[in-house]
Formats: C-alpha cells, sequence, structure tokens
C-alpha cells in the first residue's frame, strides 16, 4: 500500500519512503539523517491529536521492529541533496526515534527520525549524470 510517499503497511511496516522536500517547513534532510512526518502534518490544527493514517502505522511499526526502510529522493525538493530530475535510491536507513511535534499552524503531528546505516558506499550527489538527464528527459516526451 502506499500512501503518499510512503509504502507498506500497518501489519508489515513501511519498507521504502520518497523524500521530496515536500513538507521542507517541518522535516529536515542532511543525507543521513532525515526528520520525516507522515500525511497530513502540515494541515493539522489539532493541537493534541496529530494525524494516524496508514502511512503513520507502518513508520511505526518499522520503528518499533527495526525494520530498515528503503530511501529515494526525489526531485523537486528544495534541498541541494535532492537529484535534479526523476528519482534515486539513496540506501537503507533504520528509524531511530519517534516524537511528536508542532507544525506551523499549531497542529500536533508525529515525525520519524530516519538514520542511514553503516557500511554502505556513499550518496553519489552527481547521480543523475548529464548522459541520465538527458535520457530522463527524451523518456519523459513520450509519456
Amino acid at each position: 500500500m502506499l500512501q503518499a510517499g510512503i509504502c507498506g503497511t500497518e501489519k508489515d511496516g513501511a519498507f521504502a519512503v520518497a523524500v521530496s522536500g515536500m513538507y521542507s517547513s517541518i522535516d529536515s534532510d542532511s543525507q543521513n539523517s532525515i526528520w520525516y512526518s507522515c500525511p497530513g502534518s502540515t494541515k493539522n490544527t489539532d493541537t493534541l491529536n496529530p494525524p494516524v493514517n496508514s502511512g503513520t502505522k507502518a513508520m511505526r511499526t518499522s520503528y518499533i521492529k527495526h525494520y530498515v526502510i528503503r530511501v529515494i529522493r526525489s526531485s523537486g525538493g528544495r534541498s541541494k541533496i535532492c537529484p535534479r530530475v526523476g528519482f534515486r535510491y539513496d540506501g537503507l536507513y533504520e528509524i531511530v526515534e519517534e516524537r511528536r511535534n508542532t507544525n506551523n499552524v499549531g497542529g500536533a503531528y508525529t515525525e520519524f527520525k530516519l538514520e542511514r546505516l553503516g557500511g554502505q558506499a556513499d550518496i553519489n550527489l552527481s547521480r543523475p549524470s548529464k548522459e541520465e538527464v538527458e535520457m530522463y528527459r527524451k523518456i519523459s516526451e513520450y509519456y
């Protein structure tokens, strides 16, 4: 199941998330450490109850069970870490913390801290290459 960038279920946990910069007012991404909030986090106005949806439940299961999560970064984000076009797989992360926070309109939301696992090759920030960008543009013309 997919819930606005979170792929997984409450039973099985989240196995992949897309980091897009969509919630840049509340999320943060420093390459090896990400604070990730779930759908509805920016718009919630309830000061006591954060939104709880299938994405939140999937993330919580992964946190409790220490499941690894694949991080996919998409273009369009404001961060220099995001690829120029398309999507880039950036490795395996684990949720190391869950906390409640307050958004810009005073509403409560839940956020999860993802830490990149050691032993992986560094994230190749030069990807996509010029050739890959050109291929992406050609493919995009047909879809």
